[in-house]
């Protein structure tokens, strides 16, 4: 082997040498400075769809700039500042979609059981359940409501013909 195959061999290795002192430093201060909470963000981010996290980077990228561009100029003319993050945000829309019909008497009366078996585990003065149903109700349509108002009419028709047929 001559001079220079060693020389660039020894080049080589000492380039390897010097790249993994450089990796074996930055991993012992990735370990000793350990971010508690950055575990937590790779784990949801890995838990994410992929096809999420495109559109999550980016909201959490502006939200933090515009935080830290609040932070660094405090007098502006609107007064707009951003003080801090919000516990409620959502990132996912919520949205509800259009119940799927019953195709069977089966998934109806189980359907029905349900509803009534969850309005009766709701003990008095039944507050919590009054101001849930009410907010319910506030999200149905005009025309939900008169339909809801028509089918809880014949429920208690129903109601009244069992009472009729069951001796007490």
């Amino acid at each position: 082997m001559g001079e220079r195959d060693r020389n660039g061999a020894s080049g080589k290795l000492d380039t390897l040498r010097v790249l993994l002192d450089t990796a074996s430093t930055l991993v012992d201060e990735i370990a000793t400075n350990r971010e508690p909470l950055l575990e937590r963000w790779v784990s949801a981010f890995l838990r994410m769809p992929a096809e999420d996290r495109e559109t999550i980077l980016g909201v959490v990228e502006r939200e933090v700039e515009l935080r830290n561009v609040s932070r660094e100029s405090r007098d502006t003319v609107s007064g707009f500042q951003i003080s801090r993050p919000s516990p409620n945000a959502r990132l996912y829309a919520r949205a509800f979609g259009e119940p799927a019909a019953y195709s069977t008497s089966d998934e109806v009366m189980r359907a029905t059981l349900r509803a009534a078996r969850i309005i009766l585990v709701a003990p008095p003065p039944r507050g919590d359940w009054e101001v849930a149903t009410l907010q319910a109700f506030r999200a149905l349509s005009a025309e939900e409501r008169v339909a809801l108002a028509a089918h809880n009419r014949e429920m208690l028709i129903l109601l009244e013909r069992i009472d009729r047929e069951t001796p007490t």
